[in-house]
Parts: structure tokens; C-alpha cells; sequence
């Protein structure tokens, strides 16, 4: 089924020693590790032939390294956009995932709910909601799609913005979701999946 011309791209980050640990991560800022590298070439490999617009991070540093690997020698400098940043899960950084998944489906549950320390997710999609729409916006102005590097939870919201589900269109570290305009609406779909690893939020 058509579904129009893709106008964005939503590329999340390469694999952290966090990812690959199962701990949340969150506003802390790690950097890829060596198997996040190979998500971005991989996402690089992806992109071999496709003309590229203009692109955004979330100006962590696992975002930006990522774009630095995928835009590599195409001239696009990213903007760099706190906005995009993943949703602050508070205390529970650094923590093991699978210690808490009853408490975080009961977040997802209640999305008015603060993570300890952190914001609610219907506070992160406040939020961040306004700067995907403009990576997609200024997709739908360009000759070429846009590219957001982003992180899990980013993922998450845009499932949410276009299908009401935010499990529609997630993807492992490496993985990349297209935005598709037929003049009328919008659909989102991962068209490459990434690597193995929990698809959960906070990444």
C-alpha cells in the first residue's frame, strides 16, 4: 500500500556500554561503544544512495557520534536540539531495566506520573512532540528527507504522534523509522531494524 514520499528519517543511536548492560539511560550522556559504532555504520551502509535534507540530534553524545558516522562526508553539519533529548528517567539511571519493568509498565500506565526524579512521559512528550514535528515539517519543504538521530523514547512518541501506539514503529539501537506525506496524512515505519537489544524507553 502507498503511502506517499518519505520526507524524514528517525535514526536511533548506535549501542552504549549501557544498552548492552540493560540499564537505563536516560540524561546520562554516554558515548557509543564499539558496537554502537557498528550500528552507525551499519545505519551509514543503510543511507548508501539516499539523499539527505537537513538533520538533528539531541546534542547528547551518543547522538551526535552517530550523526558524525552517518553524515560522513555529506556536507551536513546537525542541529544540535536539547528538545530531542530521551526522557529523563530520573533516579533509575544507571539501574537495570529488568529490576523494575513492573514499575515502568505501571508508569506507561499512569503517563501523568513522574519517573523518581525524573519527568512524567506525558511531560516528555510535551516536550519533545513540537521538535519532531519540525524535523518532519521541514522534511515535507525540502527536496531531500530529513534525518533526526534520536533515542529510544523518540522512537516511542513517534509511534504515538502518528498511530496512536506508541509500539508502532520501534526499532533496536542502529534502527531507522521513515516518515511517509501523501499530501494529506502521515505514516511512520521502521525500514531498518538495527541490531538486537530491548526496545523499551529511556535509551
Amino acid at each position: 500500500m502507498a503511502h506517499g514520499n518519505i520526507i524524514a528519517y528517525f535514526g536511533r543511536h548506535g549501542s552504549t556500554s549501557a544498552n548492552d548492560a540493560g540499564l537505563f539511560r536516560g540524561a546520562t550522556d554516554y558515548p557509543l561503544d564499539a558496537h554502537g559504532v557498528e550500528d552507525a555504520i551499519s545505519m551509514r551502509n543503510f543511507f548508501t544512495g539516499t539523499e539527505l535534507g537537513q538533520a538533528w540530534t539531541s546534542g547528547m553524545k551518543r547522538t551526535d557520534q552517530t550523526a558524525e558516522i552517518v553524515l560522513a562526508g555529506r556536507g551536513i553539519e546537525p542541529y544540535r536540539e536539547v528538545g530531542l533529548k530521551p526522557i529523563d528517567v530520573g533516579d533509575l539511571a544507571g539501574e537495570k531495566k529488568s529490576d523494575y519493568r513492573e514499575e515502568v509498565n505501571w508508569l506507561q500506565g499512569h503517563p501523568n506520573i513522574k519517573f523518581p526524579g525524573g519527568e512524567s512521559i506525558n511531560q516528555f512528550s510535551k516536550r519533545v512532540q513540537p521538535h519532531i514535528k519540525r524535523v518532519i515539517m521541514a522534511g515535507i519543504h525540502s527536496p531531500h528527507p530529513t534525518i533526526g538521530l534520536v533515542h529510544a523514547s523518540t522512537i516511542h512518541e513517534i509511534g504515538n504522534m502518528i498511530h496512536q501506539n506508541h509500539n508502532a514503529v520501534l526499532v533496536k539501537p542502529g534502527g531507522v523509522v521513515a516518515v511517509h506525506f501523501d499530501g494529506q496524512k502521515f505514516h511512520a515505519e521502521p525500514v531498518f531494524r538495527g541490531k538486537k537489544e530491548s526496545t523499551g524507553y529511556a535509551s
